[in-house]
């Protein structure tokens, strides 16, 4: 915890009592802001990586336990506050969640970090190291050689999840519907690219027999990208995806100069034949994967 910002790989005090304070005074409302998308909410490794930075999950992506909130955010009571203030002032609450992994892991040092260990509601599952229940894949690191490579290898140092697992499939869908029956709106679900796809359709259909809430997935696509397997997931998995080619584009036309307003509308009819449900595909011009559309 880095409680004056003065290290960026740490916790600085943003919470959810910060929003709902930001709720209640009309600051979002007067922007007209009708929807706020947050940090995944879920309780995240403690530990602090050996690096130069000391580095520390604050971007909320190395989970511990799905079922219990982020204490450095705040309690379930808090969360709970949040969704209710947020509803009062008709804002829609969109929450991260990043089932395709646990923490940072290594197969022969199982002290390092937490090394990728799951907790249920603060019993632990399993670790990544003597995993002999098969809770994770167990395939090195992907190179990104191909689809099924980046599904089936662990993505970065992170222990990939095995959502074949009949343990973990039920756990991250009963994770899910846990925070739906908080009150959330919408779920923006990370990785989408590395997760099998046939686990993503169960999970959608779960969620639509439960609760449906509306649901869009993360598929990095780089400028000027075109990847036939992204149209195929947002086409056939029930969950609509973000829409990297309109904002790639819009930053080629607005901002790098490397486009013009004909290209932009030749991806738009592009991006019209390819998705079966276009409106459905959530635009955006920026997000925390990106630098800032606007910089100096």
């Amino acid at each position: 915890f880095s409680s004056k910002c003065t290290n960026l790989r740490k916790y600085c005090g943003g919470d959810w009592q910060g929003i709902i304070n930001k709720i209640n005074d009309g600051y979002l409302t007067d922007m007209g802001v009708t929807a706020i998308w947050i940090s995944q909410p879920v309780e995240n490794v403690f530990s602090v990586m050996n690096d130069a930075s000391g580095s520390t999950s604050y971007h909320g992506y190395w989970a511990r336990d799905f079922k219990k909130p982020n204490p450095f955010f705040g309690t379930l009571s808090d969360f709970q506050r949040l969704v209710d203030a947020a509803h009062a002032k008709g804002i829609k609450v969109i929450i991260d969640f990043a089932p395709n992994h646990t923490s940072p892991a290594s197969e022969t040092n199982p002290s390092y970090m937490e090394n990728g260990r799951l907790y249920d509601n603060g019993t632990l599952l399993g670790g990544y190291t003597n995993d002999a229940n098969m809770y994770f894949h167990h395939n090195g690191g992907t190179t990104f050689s191909s689809l099924e490579d980046g599904i089936y290898r662990n993505l970065f140092d992170l222990a990939d999840l095995n959502h074949q697992n009949p343990v973990i499939d039920r756990y991250l869908k009963d994770a899910v519907k846990m925070w739906i029956d908080m009150g959330i709106d919408g779920i923006r679900m990370d990785a989408v690219k590395h997760m099998p796809f046939g686990w993503q359709k169960s999970l959608m259909d779960e969620i639509d027999n439960y609760r449906p809430v509306f649901t869009f997935g993360e598929w990095f696509l780089s400028e000027n990208e075109v990847d036939a397997n992204n149209h195929y997931f947002a086409n056939e998995s029930g969950m609509s995806l973000l829409d990297f080619r309109f904002g790639q584009k819009l930053r080629q036309v607005l901002r790098n100069n490397s486009d013009n307003w004909h290209g932009f509308n030749q991806m738009i009819q592009d991006t019209a034949s390819a998705y079966d449900e276009v409106l459905d595909q959530v635009t955006f011009i920026a997000n925390h994967d990106m630098d800032r559309f606007m910089i100096d």
